[in-house]
């Protein structure tokens, strides 16, 4: 299928090429059960750091991994990183192990999801 589009609206667009990126990035929110304690939320960012800087198919120079929201379903726990690859299915391996490591993390501090 041929796209024609406008000088003047590509112009305008963000336009991410996939081919030439050096990384891919991780992005995931957890939803965590309201009878978690604030220390144990504390507790569990600090064991998912931990995570993550002891998997070298991170970068370690940007990530975060914060208490964003809460609400009635729960507590809302954002973790955002970059993995060091260019290839969807490493990049679906890596993820793999990485949320294998928070479920871990989880399952150490008593800690479940909302529902």
């Amino acid at each position: 299928t041929l796209i024609s589009i406008p000088n003047s609206k590509l112009s305008e667009m963000h336009i991410e090429n996939y081919m030439e990126r050096e990384k891919i990035r991780f992005y995931t929110i957890l939803r965590l059960d309201l009878s978690t304690s604030s220390e144990k939320i504390q507790k569990l960012l600090k064991a998912f750091e931990k995570s993550l800087l002891n998997d070298a198919n991170f970068h370690h120079d940007f990530y975060r991994l914060r208490l964003i929201g809460m609400s009635d379903l729960g507590y809302e726990v954002e973790i955002y990183a970059f993995a060091r690859t260019t290839e969807w299915s490493d990049f679906v391996a890596i993820r793999e192990k990485l949320l294998f490591a928070f479920i871990s993390d989880m399952n150490a501090l008593s800690i479940s999801l909302a529902l």
